[in-house]
């Protein structure tokens, strides 16, 4: 199997979850998790009983697809041509005779993309990139074009449901030739108003439409749903210039339930006699499915389970037989069963639960039915279950392998990367994966996280909320977290906890969990931990509400302000004193009617202080910020009432909200830094908006000054400590913003959770807590684990080595070591040492004198080249005590890997050198960060030497100078490149005995600018120059390639010089590249050919085409009957045969492309390998 390693899989990382944290009253954010697609996706080859099925999904690995055999033994595997981790590819699949549609939604930063495959000779090989046709794509939005498709003999769909309200688009598919064109797009048009409408006052609903969420295809029937009320079904065949899509509208008429939680329409099913539609929110989330009679759409029955949870979600996948029908739930472990009659008909009172001794996690998300048996991808345990259906109690466990993060420790942040993760100033000291920490198996996901550190030992612990439950880290040593134990939730599971803590005690609220009440938890029993992971109980379960969004505790009065419960409005403050911290007692309520989107004056989140800034009027009393919904809430609570008028309340702070989510006063009192969940999300504005405001009068407060982030990133949490707010952006992490100059706010600091995009989505970090005073700061990443942090000063005792990178050491360096030790030690000398892992003592305890930079020459140890070794540092109080030894490893380098001509840069010289060595190279796989890296070679040529290559050739960017391009010709010897352009698309087609070259796009203007979008070459670059974009490819694998650019803002011809490489020859030109205006057909590829060629041409408007085959004496052989056909460049497949379907003999042919206006024939050879 060729390598096609991928430069950009280097660069960019990339799924797109959809919660909605911001919702007042009714709110589910395990229903929002289903839209993110944490299942196994099976599909299964009936030709030959394999199975094919998505690897985990996760942040910094691609997905593949690998097949199994009926034993579920790998047997081989199928990648992205253009893998990018988070790209999702394999979300979907469709499985059509020898073509294979795959999705990958989350690729192109979410746009989203679909790829078909034709099985040639037993190996699925890439013949068609299917983009999404919305080209007005927003970089912080995600469409998700390829999120479900479907394949068969005549047609393509697939949905982009997360593009506004969604879009489904229908292609015509010619299943002999796999030629495909887009015949229409469909989107809900109308439904702008009523039910359906999408407005950030409509409490009843804040997330996208959803249209297209779930497709089914039989035949001609489409089946699309969609999360609002609807679904649609109609006959492709039906769709002409007259087609109204709400014509085919089935809408739920449920009038005891509200429309918009109850996601009617998230799965569908075309059966053989019904219509089998979800309602998955309804009743708490129990879920029912409901059943329309196909030739009686107005009649209809409802299936629903018993004695289930909320958030059960009965009916997330739905599967039929012969005989049965068989549906599963999301968050459930049981599938049931329902009989059908010779004639189809279902018996709607045969509901069957069918009972297994065996937690099956996971495995309800995604199943088939072979045979006798299910088999069912059991996603967060990794594996597959196949469940008999024939002997009760019967079932197969089979382990896959794993694609989840493991756990790391002490990746410095050097060079703006901390291992995969973008960073600045931010280091990461470890990181703890949600199976670490004993996450549900079941869907859990990581929530808020609080501190305490122990007045004793001074031990500093996070407490981390998950879906169903609480964990205990100690992250004393930050480079070495210790997990203690987890307490159970209350009342089952779910998404939001929140934590905070008072007196030794953490107090724990959840929402929608039914009678959860708040958990109290005595935090000095961590102290009896004696290795052994805990299942805790709490010391305290008050019962004053059932459900809470968020607590906060004023430590200062004792009093606990618990938000978003179903009482005191509902949703206001619901008031508890806590001085007896395991005898809570209720004291009040305050809300006002003028806030939240329900007109309770629901509070999200809030901050309560003992007033002590500017404003004289409140000195000494109680004031609470709210952040409620619609505004900031400014309420005096030093009395403790029930006001439920908003009596109470000193001011509000309106604005053009998108969701008032929560915020943080600074330690003046004067500026309340505040976050908005949805202004992102809505696209209200284009980048992570922060709002300043001014409360230093608090009747009058006034927004002073907004920060615009780098990111298009949602934001969540803010916290202020000094002059810094640490602040919790989605899918951009832990942002770090100086307020010192409260009027021009700047960012000082990051470190990015979730590699994959920056788009306002809702996956990455939920929350952080930063008030350690070792200056540990802790994250939650939802999907992924617990990052442990240190900011700037990395570590207890940091190295500086010659100015550059604190890992990698030249034998003849002096160190300069700048000593860091804990809070509180006072240092009077410092020893250090320096060991490996055979020898204790090459340097053995020296002291270096006591100052900010302590010098170390390392002449004359003896180190090696490319070994490891550690070094040690001491203090030495006063009194002659000594601090904990810190130890910090390094590695000795001498060289710079893949510089072949030794000048320490990577340049097109040692590009020319490493493809034209290819497949002989070994220089990885490395460790460490160009250019220091340090080899472990495995005598192998594979995707570890690319991996090395490219990584110092991204380091040597800034040292090369690309010189302008002097054409001296092409000769003979060397094939030529092909560049088009057309419109703003620049494509390259790269002959396979190209193995290198430069491109070079000259400027016409300053503001013209170009990027990839697509890339079949290994190792790619763009670099900008004052005159020039100079493009630099390596075609490792020497098949033919091709790289796709966007141009923006540049002229209708292109001046372009290029220099190129074979393996005996180079040679450079100059070309004029115009749009292309005029229809033409190209030569066929391959030519000659023995099975398959590709027929390419472009068209400058839509026209009808014809393919006509003509042997050598002029007689008509095949005719292709492509169609109508969209303008652009297009490709279609002849396998060689005749009309009659024969293997046409060896010889010279003619194709001729006949269009209605337009006619052209070239030649080409066929090889009949039968013959």
């Amino acid at each position: 199997m060729n390598f096609l390693f991928r430069f950009l899989a280097f660069l960019i990382f990339i799924s797109s979850l959809i919660i909605a944290d911001g919702a007042g009253g009714a709110k589910d954010q395990s229903i929002s998790l289903l839209h993110k697609g944490r299942h196994l996706p099976i599909l299964k080859n009936e030709s030959d009983n394999s199975f094919y099925i998505a690897s985990n999904f996760t942040t910094t690995k691609n997905r593949v697809i690998n097949i199994y055999d009926a034993n579920f033994i790998i047997l081989d595997s199928i990648q992205s041509p253009y893998p990018s981790p988070g790209d999702d590819f394999g979300q979907s699949m469709s499985l059509n005779k020898d073509f294979l549609a795959i999705g990958a939604p989350g690729a192109y930063n979410g746009k989203g993309a679909v790829f078909l495959f034709q099985n040639i000779n037993g190996n699925w090989q890439h013949i068609l990139e299917i983009a999404n046709p919305n080209n007005s794509f927003i970089n912080n939005s995600f469409q998700q074009f390829g999120y479900d498709l479907e394949l068969n003999d005549n047609y393509l769909v697939v949905s982009s449901p997360f593009d506004d309200k969604g879009k489904v688009y229908v292609y015509d598919f010619t299943v002999d030739e796999g030629f495909i064109s887009l015949k229409h797009s469909l989107h809900p048009h109308g439904h702008g108003d009523g039910h359906h409408k999408i407005d950030r006052m409509d409490p009843e609903r804040i997330e996208q439409y959803g249209f297209g969420i779930d497709i089914d295809l039989y035949d001609n029937q489409l089946l699309i749903g969609s999360d609002n009320n609807s679904i649609f079904y109609l006959d492709i065949s039906s769709i002409d210039n007259n087609f109204i899509l709400s014509d085919y509208e089935i809408t739920y008429d449920d009038s005891h339930e509200h429309h918009y939680d109850h996601l009617f329409g998230r799965t569908v099913k075309i059966g053989e006699s019904y219509l089998l539609v979800s309602s998955l929110g309804c009743e708490n989330g129990n879920g029912k499915i409901r059943l329309y009679q196909k030739n009686y759409l107005n009649q209809y029955f409802e299936i629903t389970p018993k004695n289930v949870s909320n958030n059960y979600h009965f009916g997330f996948n739905i599967e039929e037989t012969n005989d049965k029908l068989f549906i599963s739930s999301f968050n459930g472990t049981k599938f049931y069963s329902l009989d059908k009659n010779s004639n189809g008909v279902i018996n709607q009172n045969s509901l069957y639960e069918l009972s297994y001794d065996l937690d099956f996690g996971s495995a309800g998300r995604n199943f088939l039915i072979d045979g006798d048996a299910i088999i069912a991808g059991d996603y967060y345990n990794n594996r597959i279950i196949k469940i008999s259906l024939s002997n009760t109690n019967t079932f197969t466990s089979y382990q896959l392998n794993t694609t989840k993060i493991n756990s790391i420790s002490d990746e410095p942040c050097i060079g703006g990367k901390a291992g995969n993760f973008d960073c600045n100033n931010v280091h990461l000291a470890s990181f703890m994966s949600n199976s670490d920490l004993n996450v549900s198996t079941q869907g859990g996901i990581l929530n808020d996280i609080w501190g305490w550190t122990d007045s004793e030992s001074e031990k500093e612990y996070a407490i981390v909320g998950m879906s169903d439950g609480t964990v205990f880290v100690d992250v004393s040593n930050p480079f070495d977290p210790i997990y203690l134990g987890k307490l159970p939730s209350s009342a089952g599971s779910n998404s939001w906890r929140d934590i905070k803590v008072f007196s030794n005690h953490a107090y724990i609220v959840a929402d929608n969990t039914g009678n959860h009440g708040m958990q109290v938890f005595d935090l000095t029993s961590l102290r009896n931990y004696n290795g052994t992971p805990t299942v805790f109980v709490e010391t305290f379960l008050y019962t004053g509400f059932q459900k809470a969004h968020n607590i906060f505790i004023n430590e200062d009065t004792g009093y606990a302000y618990a938000v978003g419960t179903e009482t005191c409005g509902p949703g206001g403050l619901h008031v508890i004193d806590i001085n007896t911290p395991t005898l809570p007692a209720y004291v009040g309520c305050f809300s006002d009617p003028n806030t939240g989107r329900s007109g309770s004056g629901y509070v999200h989140d809030v901050q309560c202080v003992v007033y002590d800034g500017p404003d004289q009027d409140y000195q000494g009393k109680e004031v609470c910020f709210g952040s409620n919904e619609t505004a900031v809430w400014i309420v005096d609570v030093t009395t403790k009432v029930t006001d439920l008028t908003g009596a109470n309340t000193i001011s509000l702070g309106r604005y053009d909200y998108g969701y008032t989510h929560q915020g943080w006063l600074t330690e003046d009192k004067k500026y309340f830094i505040q976050n908005d969940e949805l202004d992102e999300y809505y696209g209200s504005v284009s980048n992570t908006r922060t709002l300043i405001w001014n409360v230093e009068d608090l009747d009058n407060p006034f927004i002073e000054n907004t920060y615009v982030g780098p990111t298009g990133s949602i934001d969540h949490n803010n916290y202020v400590l000094g002059d810094k707010v640490y602040m919790s952006h989605y899918t951009s992490g832990l942002r770090i913003l100086d307020i010192s100059n409260i009027s021009s706010p700047q960012e000082v600091g990051y470190f990015d959770v979730y590699p994959p995009n920056n788009s306002s989505v809702f996956s990455g970090t939920w929350s952080n807590y930063p008030y350690f005073e070792s200056g540990t700061i802790v994250v939650t990443s939802m999907d992924e684990g617990l990052f442990i942090l240190k900011e700037s000063d990395y570590g207890p005792a940091m190295f500086n080595i010659e100015n550059s990178d604190q890992n990698y050491i030249r034998s003849d360096s002096d160190v300069s070591i700048t000593p860091d030790f804990p809070f509180g030690f006072d240092v009077e000398k410092y020893l250090v040492a320096i060991g490996s892992s055979t020898i204790d003592d090459i340097l053995a305890w020296t002291e270096v004198s006591l100052s900010t930079n302590s010098t170390l020459d390392l002449t004359g140890l003896s180190l090696q080249n490319y070994s490891s070794y550690n070094m040690s540092l001491q203090g030495i109080d006063g009194d002659g005590n000594s601090n904990s030894i810190f130890t910090k490893s390094f590695n000795i380098y001498t060289s710079l890997l893949g510089d072949y001509d030794s000048n320490w840069v990577l340049d097109n010289t040692d590009l020319n050198s490493f493809v034209n060595a290819w497949p002989n190279v070994d220089i990885g796989p490395a460790v460490g960060t160009a250019p220091y890296l340090y080899p472990n070679l495995d005598q192998e040529s594979d995707i570890n030497d690319v991996n090395v290559f490219s990584r110092n050739w991204t380091w040597s960017a800034s040292n090369r100078t690309p010189q302008q391009i002097q054409p001296n010709g092409l000769n003979p010897q060397i094939d030529d490149i092909n560049i088009l352009k057309f419109g703003d698309i620049i494509t390259i087609e790269i002959p396979e005995t190209i193995i290198n070259g430069v491109i070079q796009i000259q400027k016409k203007t300053n503001d013209a600018n170009f990027s990839i979008i697509e890339n079949l070459s290994e190792i790619l670059t763009l670099e900008e120059n004052s005159d020039f974009y100079q493009l630099t490819f390596g075609n490792l694998d020497k098949v033919k390639s091709m790289i796709r650019l966007q141009a923006n803002n540049s002229e209708n011809e292109l001046f372009i010089d290029y220099k190129i490489f074979s393996k005996d020859n180079v040679g450079s030109s100059s070309i004029l590249v115009k749009d292309i205006k005029d229809n033409e057909l190209y030569q066929n590829y391959p030519n000659p050919f023995n099975s398959h060629t590709a027929i390419k041409f472009d068209l400058i408007d839509k026209q009808t085409v014809d393919i006509y085959i003509y042997n050598i004496i002029g007689e008509l052989v095949r005719k292709i009957e492509v169609g109508e056909v969209e303008l652009g460049q297009h490709v279609i497949i002849w396998d060689g045969k005749s009309d009659s379907d024969e293997k046409v003999s060896s010889g010279i042919y003619f194709y001729q492309l006949n269009t209605n206006s337009f006619t052209k024939t070239k030649k080409m050879t066929f090889l009949n390998s039968e013959n």
